[in-house]
């Protein structure tokens, strides 16, 4: 999935999430859903760090949660 994934502009990410397709041009943002009921979603957020275990080093600009 990652290889046709697109970047807004600005550098954000969209991402579509639903039972239909948001359309051709934005199917690589697409995280299906299924039609009926309701659907939950959950979102990890990791705090990178320079020293290991961390796998990415930090960029000028990144989020930085609160604590």
């Amino acid at each position: 999935m990652l290889p046709v994934v697109k970047r807004n502009r600005d550098g954000s990410l969209t991402i579509y999430i639903g039972k239909d397709s948001p359309g051709k041009a934005k199917e690589g943002n697409r995280l299906p859903a299924p039609g009926m009921g309701p659907i939950h979603m959950v979102m990890g957020l990791y705090r990178l760090k320079e020293s290991p275990p961390s796998v990415l080093p930090p960029v000028a600009g990144d989020l930085d949660p609160p604590v």
